[in-house]
């Protein structure tokens, strides 16, 4: 198991844009994240937030600032291998409504490193 920083950027019209999402997690030996509380920061149109990940359910809540008020949000980081290329989910859920929105893994830092 490995303690590494992901980085995965927002993409849009299959174009990366300067929105991320940047966490500490918990990588176990087949590459999958371990399911706990996970924090980190989400920069969303040039507004940085705290963010943090709960698993529930296979998927992780998603909470922070950015989000409406009404709006449930979830990544499905804990359902993923996580590798640079790999894409992830967000999915908001508002009044109904749900919105999808991919993130593409650019960085795996593994914290061991800095030995």
């Amino acid at each position: 198991m490995s303690f590494s920083r992901m980085k995965a950027v927002y993409i849009q019209d299959s174009v990366e844009t300067e929105d991320v999402l940047v966490c500490d997690i918990f990588l176990n030996d087949d590459r999958s994240v371990r399911e706990m509380e996970i924090f980190g920061y989400a920069i969303d149109d040039d507004e940085k937030w705290p963010i943090y990940i709960k698993p529930k359910s296979g998927e992780g809540v998603l909470h922070w600032g950015a989000g409406e008020v009404d709006t449930d949000s979830t990544v499905n980081l804990f359902q993923k291998n996580i590798r640079v290329g790999e894409y992830i989910t967000r999915v908001d859920t508002c009044d109904g409504e749900r919105s999808e929105y991919t993130y593409r893994i650019t960085e795996i830092f593994d914290w061991s490193q800095l030995r």
